[in-house]
């Protein structure tokens, strides 16, 4: 393969710079999906601070219920465990949504993305057979949509794009594969 057909992957090619960026709300969207995971065990941890309460002063060697105390103690390290991760899992939200590009033409649809390593898909519309929207909660709010564009055992993913460019972009790709059916059933 020659060094053209890798021109994309660089983050300082032209090529890459003439791909579609995701907007602001693709930021709040990316983060929010990234932290859902860490919100129903925080939740779930608030009664432990009443545990906690329970167990100031309490020693696990002299206190006749040590299974509170070591409770406690295995609240806090969740806890550090929780916010930390749910820090490192923001920031990299963050730095996704900063390196992901994405590009539609009449040739296919290509997405560039990775924060540690970069992943170029590339979907040729001729293979397209099939597109679907996907909202998350969040995305409705914020007006954004996840299409995927499907094929025989393959198939590409643009996610946080606006609602309307996604609407327009199915239409094109379904009247071109009506077309294209219109076509082979006249051979």
């Amino acid at each position: 393969m020659s060094s053209a057909e890798y021109s994309g992957l660089d983050s300082g090619a032209s090529e890459f710079r003439s791909y579609s960026r995701l907007s602001d709300e693709a930021r709040i969207a990316e983060v929010s999906i990234r932290l859902r995971n860490f919100l129903l065990p925080l939740i779930a941890c608030i009664p432990m601070v009443f545990v906690d309460a329970l167990a100031i002063g309490r020693s696990v060697l002299t206190d006749p219920n040590p299974w509170l105390v070591v409770s406690v103690s295995f609240y806090h390290l969740y806890l550090v465990y929780a916010f930390t991760s749910a820090s490192v899992k923001s920031i990299l939200g963050f730095f996704y949504v900063n390196r992901y590009r994405y590009r539609i033409d009449d040739e296919g649809i290509y997405v560039l993305s990775g924060v540690w390593m970069t992943s170029h898909q590339t979907l040729p519309r001729n293979r397209i057979q099939k597109v679907t929207l996907n909202q998350t909660y969040v995305q409705r709010l914020l007006g954004l949509t996840t299409l995927h564009a499907g094929a025989a055992g393959s198939g590409i993913s643009i996610e946080h794009i606006p609602t309307s460019r996604a609407h327009h972009v199915r239409e094109q790709i379904i009247e071109q594969l009506n077309r294209n059916r219109d076509v082979s059933a006249d051979d």
